[in-house]
């Protein structure tokens, strides 16, 4: 979609259909304020942008100290696009760079803390009793590093992901739910995601990630903040432009 193509009456995405409820409530604006509308926006860019950030932190990270899957992920590229910009409509065609993206929010555990839930009815769990209305935080650290899920949760390995051939694997991908889930899902994933997905595949066409040369390949010592995001410690990285193949 261009700038300009809105329809009154038509509405193609959230924002155009907070704007026409703006002009259909006029006479009750409590709600559908110019007061509400920017706060809304600052939240869809601040809930997309922090954790594309962050997330994009850890994969330039592990894809430095993991030299071997980076070039699958820039041969996959070649293969796929070659030199052109790479477009949104690339990522349906690069089953390895998606299981990347699978794999850093597993590894890096980058949106830990999804909010808290209200049980719906009473239930039993583990011998006790959780009453109806009872909040319920998540516990994401017991989905991601489940090791009869996963086998070996602390190494980095998008391959868990793919089939033999290639093929992503649909029941573990949907595993990973660094958005959340049903009603309360984070309004900034599809942002997340999409420019998530064009700054790495970009800045992987473009340049190598290397360790400098006083830097320690391991990751034993790797500190994590933790906040509404996890986010790593500031760290150190060599981009080398790549040479175009034609």
């Amino acid at each position: 979609m261009k700038l300009g193509e809105y329809k009154k009456g038509e509405p193609t995405c959230f924002i155009d259909a907070f704007i026409q409820r703006m002009e259909t409530e006029k006479k009750n604006p409590e709600v559908f304020s110019n007061e509400a509308f920017l706060v809304v926006v600052t939240d869809l860019f601040t809930a997309g942008v922090e954790t594309t950030a962050n997330w994009l932190l850890f994969a330039i990270l592990l894809l430095m100290t993991h030299p071997e899957k980076q070039e699958k992920v820039y041969q996959e590229i070649q293969e796929k696009v070659g030199d052109r910009p790479i477009e949104l409509e690339d990522r349906k065609d690069m089953t390895y760079t998606e299981a990347v993206f699978l794999e850093v929010f597993r590894w890096g555990k980058v949106t830990i803390n999804l909010g808290p839930r209200q049980a719906v009815r009473d239930f039993e769990y583990n011998g006790k009793l959780v009453k109806k209305g009872t909040s319920i935080v998540p516990n994401m650290y017991s989905v991601y590093d489940n090791k009869i899920v996963w086998g070996d949760p602390n190494v980095f390995r998008p391959e868990r992901f793919l089939t033999e051939d290639g093929q992503l694997i649909k029941e573990k991908a949907e595993r990973i739910i660094p958005f959340g889930l049903g009603k309360r899902v984070c309004l900034g994933e599809m942002l997340a995601k999409e420019s998530g997905f064009l700054y790495l595949t970009t800045l992987v066409q473009k340049y190598r990630f290397e360790l400098p040369d006083n830097i320690s390949r391991t990751l034993a010592s790797l500190k994590l903040v933790e906040g509404i995001t996890t986010c790593v410690e500031d760290y150190s990285a060599k981009l080398v432009k790549r040479e175009k193949l034609n």
